[in-house]
Parts: structure tokens; sequence; C-alpha cells
């Protein structure tokens, strides 16, 4: 979400999958905007939000949250000012054409803020896939399945370079995005 004076200006829910067989709760891939919150879950969620912003004092620029929807229940699992660590930036500027931390660099930095009136129902769903190795073998992006339609790709390796452990389970090695059709 973007918050400005405390007041909820942009929203948008993902689906955030992880990969089953770890527990760590890695995240596999988003897929932007939700393709799994009616409309009842939707307003709750931003309730819960707008609430929880407020209550930690955060009024100005971007809020990342991670919540758990089970059932009827929606649990927080974080909240914080900031974007999200997993690049959900760009699949937003694929479905909005706002760039999200330019808005924030000069929201925050220069006290200049312009936000266009954006409709949160959206034509289009983006999908952000990460890849994955273990860490201390060698990137070798030629093993994965990658789409044809991908819009955007990054790797945080080169071709041969050692994977490096940060969680040491399984690493992220880059990511692609495309456009669900």
């Amino acid at each position: 979400g973007y918050l400005y004076n405390g007041d909820l200006v942009y929203y948008i829910i993902s689906d955030r999958l992880v990969w089953p067989q770890y527990q760590a709760g890695l995240v596999m891939k988003h897929i932007i905007p939700s393709a799994k919150i009616d409309n009842s879950k939707e307003q709750r969620i931003i309730e819960i939000f707008t609430k929880a912003s407020k209550k930690l004092g955060i009024y100005n620029g971007p809020v990342y949250s991670q919540m758990k929807v089970k059932d009827d229940s929606i649990y927080i699992i974080e909240i914080t000012p900031r974007w999200d660590g997993c690049h959900l930036w760009r699949p937003i500027y694929y479905l909005t054409g706002i760039n999200f931390l330019k808005t924030t660099f000069m929201h925050l930095s220069n006290n200049l803020y312009k936000m266009c009136n954006i409709k949160n129902k959206y034509q289009s769903r983006y999908e952000l896939c990460f890849l994955y190795d273990k860490p201390f073998n060698r990137a070798d992006y030629t093993k994965f399945d990658i789409p044809n339609d991908v819009i955007y790709s990054f790797r945080y390796y080169k071709e041969g370079d050692l994977i490096r452990p940060v969680n040491n389970i399984y690493e992220k090695i880059g990511y692609y995005i495309r456009e669900i059709k």
C-alpha cells in the first residue's frame, strides 16, 4: 500500500506462493493482483492494513504487509514502512504504469507527491517467478524452463558464478515477470 498523510491512496493484494517442501516460507512466485481474494476479504484486509499502519505511526510512503488468509480469518505476519523485498514494484509498474520507487523517492525526499487515481480492478495479471538453486552450486540458468512471453528478467549471478548461502536452503538466483493471459 501507499499512504499519504495517513490516507491509503493505493493498495494492491498479491497471492504469495511458497515452496511446499521448505517450511521457511520461501516465496516461489507472486501473482498480482490476487486471484484468490473476494471483495469481502479485500475490504477486511484493507481495514486491518490501515488500522495497523496508523497504530504503528506510519502515515506517509510505502507500507508492505504479509498477511495470511485462512478461511474467514486474516492474520498479519509482517507490516513495515518499505516496499517488499521481492521486486513487486516492477509488476505493479507493468500493471499501472506508475513507478512507485520513483514516486516514493520524490515524495519522501523532496515532499513532492503526485498520485494518479488508479482503479484496483485490472484487466491483466502478472506473475513474478523466482529462479532458485542450492547454495554453493554454480549458477546455471540453462536448466530453467523459462516461458517465451517473459517481459522482464533479472539474474543475481553471472552464469557459472558460485551461489552464496543466504538462507542455506534454497537461494534466489534470479526472477522473471510475465503477463498471465
